[in-house]
């Protein structure tokens, strides 16, 4: 193998290397969007059912009454 070839390669390889990162920046970037959307949609799903077991609570203690 010659300089030329050794170059050459070497620069191909080097912009592949370039271009996945650019590509697992994204996707890693993306997996975190979805993953705080889920903890969003999670929380506020906790809060209702709090709530709403403070309010099954509440019922029930009136229904003793």
């Amino acid at each position: 193998m010659d300089v030329t070839t050794t170059v050459m390669l070497s620069v191909y390889g080097a912009s592949i290397v370039s271009i996945l990162g650019f590509y697992l920046r994204r996707i890693e970037h993306r997996l975190d969007s979805l993953e705080a959307r889920l903890n969003r949609s999670t929380e506020r799903t906790n809060d209702r059912l709090k709530d709403d077991g403070e309010r099954i609570s509440t019922l029930e203690g009136r229904n003793r009454d």
